[in-house]
């Protein structure tokens, strides 16, 4: 096991074929030097595959939409600054950006395939932003799984919920997320 800063990876240039980076990216501080650093770990043609959040994870966040829709704006900011904090999402890059930001650091995109549409995403995003608020000593979190461990049936109905949801999407073509397939230069 290795435990060192992402932009510090402590392997010989060219150690690896393929590397693997799930919903991390985004949180990272000093993305340039983490996507530097595995280019430099990978392999010419070496394979790397990544899912990030995309721009519209900060924007379609629903919790705060509706704080602010019932006059109680400063509520929306705080809830929306506090989730985003919770997550220390600092890298919402727009698909182009991200790209850009990859070919900088020496690959070149195969493909890019958009994640979780905007009906599925709101949904999401108001659910974990409600799962997160802080209550008492914990989240609102432990009081909702909690509730829902009553219900032996909630994750088989859920899974049909979340599956209508995604059958009522109008645009498959943007997400809150993203999946990328990139090879080193």
């Amino acid at each position: 096991m290795h435990l060192a800063p992402a932009h510090e990876m402590p392997f010989k240039a060219e150690s690896f074929a393929s590397a693997f980076a799930n919903c991390s990216l985004e949180h990272m501080d000093n993305l340039s030097g983490v996507l530097r650093s595995i280019a430099r770990v990978l392999q010419p043609k070496g394979t790397f595959l990544l899912s990030i959040v995309t721009d519209k994870f900060p924007e379609w966040t629903t919790l705060p939409l509706l704080a602010k829709s019932i006059s109680a704006p400063e509520k929306a900011k705080n809830l929306r600054d506090e989730y985003l904090s919770f997550h220390h999402l600092v890298n919402p890059l727009t698909p182009k950006d991200w790209s850009e930001r990859l070919e900088s650091a020496g690959f070149d995109v195969i493909d890019y395939i958009p994640i979780v549409p905007e009906l599925t995403g709101r949904l999401f995003l108001f659910l974990d932003n409600l799962w997160h608020i802080k209550m008492n000593k914990g989240e609102v979190g432990e009081t909702l799984h909690t509730y829902f461990k009553q219900f032996p049936d909630f994750p088989s109905a859920f899974h049909d919920i979340i599956r209508g949801v995604l059958l009522a999407e109008k645009d498959p073509d943007t997400g809150c997320g993203a999946v990328f397939y990139i090879t080193k230069k």
